[in-house]
């Protein structure tokens, strides 16, 4: 079976990095459609709107971990066949992951509208930007299902070896995304909902096109047989993909949580914390595609049993974090001040202190995420996803208890902001104590 990036054969940071390159550009993309948003929501609606859009932004990250988790767990064990060169097990682990995310994105979509004042008294918004949120998210949750068309056919694609074609179906609807939200909201004077339904229109749009694509171009085919109830593979699909999802689930639900804590500040605070993580989702956004490529990569050649290749992908994958990392941490840093200026026509005072505040204590630290998401990619990929979820409990946990301790001490707001980088530090060190010391020995004989 051929695919477009060879995983097994060549200079492995060259084959990582071709198939991550579009893996990156589409992510930016895909935080640009929120940056779009939030830029189009500040500029001509303002700051209490755009406050609200960022709250709403961590509530969809947190609904669609599920699906994005089935992907991620998908696309391991398709790549796992494409190594073994198993045509009818792939096409079978396919059709499974399709039924298994339909039906997850529908269950999803439903819970989201029968809870969603559960969940804005969760998040604790502010009465006067409730109306704003609830309008906002009645519409993008209608466009759950588009989300899980998308992921799935993405995972297909990226099993073998085809980043690209994702990425440019992204990059259209990006663009008319950009569109639907001038025309909605400058020109049809629709408001936050118009935001929301430009979004949504262009998730289905890409959705429909990636699906196209998969089918009429790429050739995959999948008989009625693949869809026949195959124990071994649900079993199979489900060992990866639930407990990929759980980690996404656990990771966004205490994002959810700290949002929630940063909304007790009022809405100055929100909106500073919203632009600072949609600036975290570009800075760091590198790192993250890079450990999602490797993954594939290392997935491959374990199904071909080529641990010497797997050695030399971890060892290329620690060069790139450090530099990249780096790199990103002193780009944030020297532009923090100017920022908020991108998103808001007259930021008060009060946002730009807040915002630079976090982006000089968080964006530091981006090689510690940097190899947080490594060992994401390391234990997904080598059968091991439970340690995965064990690292997100760790960094994720830590960061909700330490924000919610230390902003109330005389750090204040401070202590959310320094909550995050500590809580990676940790999960960190629990990581390369879970790679073992005796088998860091002996994956670096397999170098040379």
């Amino acid at each position: 079976m051929k695919t477009d990036v060879d995983f097994l054969h060549g200079g492995v940071f060259r084959a990582i990095m071709l198939f991550s390159l579009p893996l990156i550009a589409q992510s930016l993309l895909q935080s640009l459609y929120n940056v779009v948003d939030s830029i189009v929501v500040g500029k001509f609606l303002g700051e209490g709107p755009l406050a609200a859009v960022g709250s709403a932004y961590s509530l969809m990250t947190l609904l669609g971990s599920v699906m994005i988790g089935l992907s991620l767990g998908s696309g391991v064990v398709f790549s796992f066949y494409m190594g073994k060169n198993d045509g009818r097990r792939l096409a079978v682990g396919i059709a499974h992951s399709f039924v298994v995310l339909g039906i997850s994105s529908l269950i999803i979509m439903v819970a989201s509208y029968l809870l969603l004042d559960r969940m804005i008294v969760l998040m604790r918004i502010p009465s006067s930007l409730v109306g704003y949120a609830e309008s906002y998210l009645k519409t993008v949750f209608a466009g759950i299902p588009s989300l899980f068309l998308t992921y799935w056919a993405s995972a297909v694609f990226r099993s073998r070896g085809n980043s690209t074609a994702p990425f440019a179906t992204l990059l259209f609807s990006f663009f008319l995304n950009v569109v639907l939200d001038i025309l909605f909201i400058a020109f049809l004077d629709m408001g936050i909902a118009g935001a929301a339904l430009a979004t949504t229109a262009s998730e289905y749009v890409a959705s429909a096109i990636l699906c196209l694509l998969l089918f009429l171009r790429e050739g995959v085919r999948l008989e009625a047989g693949d869809f026949h109830p195959d124990a071994a593979m649900l079993k199979e699909i489900f060992s990866l993909s639930f407990l990929v999802s759980l980690q996404q689930t656990v990771m966004n639900f205490g994002i959810l949580m700290v949002q929630s804590l940063v909304n007790s500040y009022g809405p100055g605070m929100m909106a500073a914390f919203s632009i600072g993580v949609k600036v975290d989702g570009i800075a760091y956004l590198p790192l993250q595609e890079y450990g999602n490529g490797l993954s594939y990569f290392l997935s491959a050649n374990r199904g071909k049993g080529d641990y010497g290749r797997i050695g030399r992908g971890i060892m290329s994958a620690f060069a790139f974090i450090f530099a990249f990392g780096l790199f990103s941490s002193l780009a944030v840093n020297l532009l923090s001040s100017s920022i908020a200026s991108v998103f808001l026509s007259s930021p008060s005072e009060e946002i730009v202190g807040i915002l630079s505040r976090y982006l000089l204590v968080e964006g530091s630290f981006y090689v510690l995420i940097g190899l947080l998401f490594f060992f994401y990619a390391y234990f997904r990929s080598m059968g091991r996803p439970g340690m995965s979820l064990v690292l997100t409990v760790i960094s994720l946990g830590l960061r909700v208890l330490l924000a919610y301790t230390l902003s109330s001490t005389f750090l204040g707001s401070d202590g959310i902001f320094l909550s995050i980088p500590v809580g990676w530090l940790i999960a960190d060190v629990v990581g390369f104590a879970a790679m073992g010391l005796k088998k860091g020995k002996n994956l670096l004989k397999t170098l040379d």
